[in-house]
C-alpha cells in the first residue's frame, strides 16, 4: 500500500522523505507535527517535526507489528511482544516503558502512554497530572488499549469502554448504552453494527479558560450510512472514518485542509489524524498516476 498525506505542513509532515515512496506500507501513524510509518518488513520511516528526537527511529529498526504516536513520542510493539518507546521524556513516557514480552496492544498519549499484556491486563506509565496512569483498571478482561490527551480508553471483551484521567471536558462520558463497542480510540468508539458513536468536549463548557478552548471543537456523527470499519478522531476537532468498502469519510475543523483527503476517496485502507494533519495508506490500484510519480522519484533517488 501506498503512504497519502494532506492537510498542514508547519514542521514538514507532509514532506514525504525519498524511503516513503514505496507500495510496500502496512500501517501509518500521525503525530502532532510528525508523520510516522510501518513497512511490512517491519522497519519504520519518519519525518517531520524532531525537537525531541521522535523521527530519530529506534537501532534495531526492524520487526515492529504495531506504531503509535501522539505528541512528541512514540511507542511501538515488535513481534516478540516487547514496547519501544522513543521521542520526549519529561514525564517518563520513554525510559519507563515496561520491559520484558507479552504485550499484544501499545498506545503512545500525550506525555503518557498505555500497554495492553497477553493477559488482558493494562500497563500504564508517563505523566499523571489527571490520574490517567495510576486510575488504570486492574481487570484482566481489556482487548484494546488507547492513550489520549490526558485521558485514557479501555475495550473490554464484553464491548464495553473504560475510561479514566482527565474528565473536565466530558472526555470520560461514554453515551448510553455503552455496549457491543468493537473498537476505541480518543472519545470515539466503533460498535459492532458499524456505528460510529463521539463524544467528549462541547463548544459551549461552562468556565472553560482560553488554554482549554482547543479541544472544544463539537465532534459531530458523520452523516453516512452507519457502514464504517474504522474511526480516528483528532484532538483538535476532526474526525476520519472508513466505510466497509474502504471509502474515507472526514468531518469537523478545516483550516487547513484536513478534512479534504485527497482524491479518489474510495481504496482506503489505513488512517491516521493529527492536529491539522492526516496521513492514509491506499491500494495502488486506486491511483491511477501514483506509478508514475513512483518512478519519477526512484529515479531522483538513484541521482542522488
Amino acid at each position: 500500500m501506498i503512504i497519502r498525506v494532506w492537510g498542514r505542513n508547519n514542521y514538514g509532515q507532509l514532506d514525504m522523505p525519498p524511503e516513503a515512496f514505496g507500495d510496500d506500507f502496512a500501517e501509518v501513524a500521525a503525530g502532532w507535527y510528525h508523520t510516522l510509518a510501518r513497512k511490512s518488513d517491519g522497519s519504520l520511516i519518519a519525518w517531520g517535526w524532531n525537537d525531541f528526537g521522535q523521527i530519530d527511529l529506534p537501532i534495531p529498526n526492524e520487526n515492529f507489528i504495531k506504531i503509535s504516536t501522539e505528541f512528541a513520542h512514540n511507542a511501538a510493539l515488535t513481534t516478540s511482544g516487547t514496547v519501544v518507546c522513543w521521542g520526549r521524556d519529561d514525564y517518563g513516557q520513554v525510559s519507563d516503558a515496561p520491559v520484558g514480552t507479552g504485550f499484544v496492544d501499545v498506545s503512545a498519549g500525550n506525555r503518557h502512554c498505555l500497554a495492553l499484556t497477553s493477559s488482558g491486563t493494562i500497563v500504564a506509565w508517563g505523566i499523571d497530572a489527571f490520574n490517567q496512569v495510576s486510575h488504570t483498571p486492574t481487570g484482566s478482561n481489556f482487548t484494546q488499549v488507547w492513550a489520549g490527551s490526558f485521558s485514557s480508553f479501555a475495550l473490554t471483551s464484553e464491548g464495553y469502554i473504560e475510561t479514566w484521567g482527565r474528565g473536565d471536558l466530558n472526555q470520560l462520558e461514554v453515551p448510553s448504552p455503552n455496549e457491543n463497542f468493537v473498537a476505541v480510540r480518543y472519545c470515539a468508539g466503533l460498535k459492532s453494527d458499524g456505528t460510529v458513536v463521539l463524544w467528549g468536549p462541547k463548544p459551549d463548557y461552562p468556565g472553560a479558560s482560553e488554554d482549554d478552548k482547543y479541544p472544544e471543537i463539537p465532534m459531530v456523527v458523520a452523516t453516512a450510512p452507519n457502514n464504517f470499519r474504522e474511526i480516528m478522531t483528532s484532538i483538535f476537532g476532526w474526525s476520519i472514518a472508513l466505510t466497509n468498502n474502504n471509502v474515507i469519510v472526514v468531518w469537523g475543523r478545516n483550516e487547513y485542509n484536513q478534512c479534504e483527503p485527497p482524491a479518489p476517496l474510495t481504496g482506503w485502507k489505513c488512517v491516521s489524524a493529527g492536529v491539522y494533519h492526516g496521513v492514509g495508506l491506499k491500494e495502488v490500484a486506486t491511483e491511477s498516476c501514483y506509478g508514475e510519480f513512483f518512478l519519477r522519484c526512484s529515479k531522483i533517488r538513484e541521482k542522488r
